[in-house]
């Protein structure tokens, strides 16, 4: 039985497979994500979001790496997106919340290994007349989106490391 397991791993590490999700990648740095939205807690969720992420696809995420993700969010907003009639006024249903981010790889020096990339994404959150309701519902959806912004990174970070 154990010389079929040996034979097994050697087989499949002597043709090339690699498993998606797991290996090393080599080491990347992750530091604090710039914000230049109001939405406070969008910067901290999305650091911790891509950390848990690149950490899972492979990635050593450490201080004193050869290369470092830059993250900057610039942009970070609610519009209303279905709108009702009620006495006479439109009242918003939904709105629509979008994130955009710019990101880049560099090296220790500080200089670039690419070009910076856009990533925007969009999501769903109830309205309310009630302010501190809608406030709530709409950072819960920040925070989820930052969610899908690291999982989006991570992936585009292992299709360039193949």
């Amino acid at each position: 039985m154990r010389v079929l397991l040996l034979a097994a791993a050697v087989t499949i590490v002597g043709c090339g497979y690699r498993p998606l999700y797991g290996g090393n990648r080599g080491q990347l740095g992750v530091p604090t994500v710039r914000n230049e939205t109001a939405q406070e807690a969008l910067a901290a969720s999305l650091r911790t979001a891509l950390r848990r992420n690149l950490s899972r696809v492979g990635f050593d995420i450490t201080s004193k790496a050869p290369r470092t993700l830059v993250v900057r969010i610039v942009a970070a907003e609610t519009a209303p997106y279905n709108l009702t009639s009620q006495d006479q006024r439109l009242r918003a249903i939904d709105n629509v919340v979008r994130v955009r981010c710019l990101y880049r790889l560099e090296d220790e020096d500080g200089r670039p290994l690419a070009d910076e990339r856009e990533l925007e994404v969009l999501g769903q959150a109830r309205a309310s007349s009630d302010f501190r309701i809608a406030q709530a519902v709409t950072g819960e959806q920040f925070v989820a989106l930052a969610g899908e912004i690291a999982q989006r990174i991570a992936q585009e970070l292992v299709l360039e490391n193949r």
